[in-house]
């Protein structure tokens, strides 16, 4: 394909095609580049009109979106927590 001719491995969609991704497959199932989505744009955004022109409910994709880039994993959460428990050094 051609994204990949160019050295790449996804690309963009709108907000109501993620929504339906998620819908149809699950969040689970769906990867998604965290640093490269405008989460603040899309977690504001409640609904968004599709090319058909249905309204797709983004709350769905809203969870899928937090779980996957704004929840702390358990392994990094227990890391941190063990890393604040550890004495720290004096500076002098």
């Amino acid at each position: 394909s051609t994204i990949r001719a160019n050295g790449g491995d996804s690309w963009c969609i709108c907000m109501w095609a993620f929504a339906r991704m998620v819908e149809a497959v699950g969040c689970d199932n769906v990867h998604l580049r965290c640093n490269a989505t405008d989460l603040d744009f899309v977690l504001a955004s409640y609904q968004d009109r599709g090319v058909t022109g249905r309204v797709h409910d983004l709350r769905d994709a809203h969870s899928c979106m937090k779980k996957k880039c704004l929840e702390v994993p358990e392994e990094t959460a227990s890391a941190a927590k063990q890393q604040a428990s550890m004495p720290q050094a004096e500076k002098h």
